[in-house]
């Protein structure tokens, strides 16, 4: 358990065993860590268990067309997706790669769930989520602008403090941002669209599209 601990922010480690608060808090923070790095960051979820190779190729390959043209990467992403899912076996592989993050989800967060919760539920409990951040995501990589999920290890960058991001968990909208005290540890990440590519723009509206965030990200303040 000491070793476990070691992971936690100072600030928040002093009060963890007694507060329900910072347990919920850093359960929170696991959880969205776990998702990001799991889930919405591989190029394709279900792939990145079967062959590292073949996922970091993959990844380099959106990367460079990217750099040479945004839309053919977008077209190339949606139809090589497309493709991946619509094979005899990749339910399977998915389905697969979901338990696997069940586990390593459940595993990270037991030690700080109360005694009175049973492990059952708890699985129960997290296999919903990973099922629903696994289905959204699917459709999520096959739109034509990117869209990309961002989470620090611990504390919140400054520069995104100040642009009013990292809520505190409280309010979503809260009456003086500046009144939040430290910010000690990220529980969810900051979800953004990038603005619509350069040459697709439809309408004047598109035309005036600068992206969109559809969550600030929240965090856990002290002080």
């Amino acid at each position: 358990m000491s070793e476990i601990l070691e992971a936690v922010p100072e600030p928040l480690r002093l009060i963890l065993g007694s507060s329900a608060q910072a347990r919920s808090a850093y359960i929170s923070h696991l959880i969205s860590t776990i998702l990001v790095n799991r889930v919405f960051t591989p190029f394709l979820f279900g792939l990145h268990g079967q062959s590292q190779e073949t996922a970091t190729l993959l990844t380099d390959v959106s990367e460079k067309l990217r750099a040479k043209s945004a839309h053919r990467e977008a077209f190339w992403r949606q139809q090589t997706l497309l493709a991946a899912y619509t094979t005899a076996h990749a339910k399977l592989h998915m389905n697969k790669e979901a338990g696997k993050v069940v586990d390593e989800m459940v595993n990270a967060i037991t030690p700080f769930c109360s005694v009175e919760e049973e492990g059952i539920q708890i699985r129960a409990a997290v296999r919903q989520v990973v099922k629903m951040a696994v289905e959204t995501w699917r459709y999520v990589r096959l739109e034509r602008e990117r869209i990309e999920a961002s989470m620090p290890e611990g504390q919140p960058p400054d520069e995104e403090l100040a642009e009013d991001m990292w809520l505190p968990v409280e309010s979503v909208t809260p009456r003086n941002m500046q009144d939040r005290g430290k910010a000690v540890l990220a529980l969810f990440p900051v979800i953004h669209r990038e603005p619509v590519q350069e040459g697709l723009c439809t309408n004047e509206h598109e035309c005036r599209d600068r992206g969109c965030v559809y969550s600030k990200g929240f965090a856990f303040y002290m002080g």
